[in-house]
């Protein structure tokens, strides 16, 4: 009777080894688990059918382009320093790679009184909070049709106090966060905005402002460039 119960007792034991296999499979488990769900959504958009327009009343088309990020904390984004914008702008996720992450604005053919919306809308995903996108850091939403060319482009920038990028904390997300630039509170630092958008009778959404575009030499341009500087410079010292 004892050797029957001990072999019973045996039998609903697993081998010790297999019990510490077990216990590493788990554990591998739980921080796969928690890589995998360390990251969070973050989505920014304009009212739904809102009617956003450029500074000579045209709407906004497909050619604009909205992005979510900050400035480097350092710099602070004025109308009078757009050609310095650049510099300091780092999107979500911070690849730089623009076209992977951002939507265009969408043209429509349901807006009240100009028969056309272009509203937008596009989503991200933040995977830390390193800076510029710190609990503290502002957020900004910027939009424009040229950023890189010459001559004159079309750029919107807005913000809002309550614009702070959430905390990314290991396990997994639920949820993530908006920023709207419906959000009572919401600014324009360039172009305008009306948050109360409503429809019939409103003034437009957005309004982009004219600005005049600095293109960055090619590196081969600004060696020539730095070249007749210095030629010039020893000519004059000779």
């Amino acid at each position: 009777m004892k050797e029957n119960e001990k072999d019973q007792g045996t039998l609903g034991r697993a081998p010790q080894g297999w019990n510490r296999f077990l216990a590493v499979f788990i554990a591998f488990g739980a921080m796969g688990f928690t890589l995998l769900y360390g990251d969070i959504d973050l989505t920014f958009n304009s009212t739904f059918d809102a009617v956003n327009e450029q500074s000579d009343g045209a709407p906004m088309d497909t050619s604009f382009t909205f992005e979510l990020g900050s400035f480097d904390p350092s710099f602070t984004p004025t109308s009078s320093n757009t050609s310095e914008w650049g510099n300091y702008w780092t999107p979500v996720p911070g690849d730089g790679s623009s076209t992977a992450y951002t939507e265009e604005a969408l043209p429509g053919s349901i807006a009240p009184n100009t028969g056309y919306s272009s509203s937008f809308s596009g989503s991200v995903t933040l995977d830390s909070n390193e800076s510029p996108f710190g609990t503290s850091d502002q957020a900004y939403i910027w939009g424009f049709d040229d950023r890189d060319g010459s001559g004159t482009g079309e750029w919107v920038l807005l913000t809002n106090p309550d614009w702070k990028y959430p905390q990314v904390v290991d396990g997994p997300q639920i949820g993530g966060a908006t920023f709207a630039a419906g959000d009572a509170g919401t600014i324009a630092l360039l172009g305008s905005v009306n948050p109360e958008f409503a429809g019939v009778g409103d003034a437009p959404h957005l309004v982009s402002e004219s600005v005049i575009l600095v293109p960055v030499p090619e590196p081969s341009a600004a060696v020539l460039l730095l070249g007749g500087i210095s030629l010039l410079l020893l000519r004059r010292r000779r």
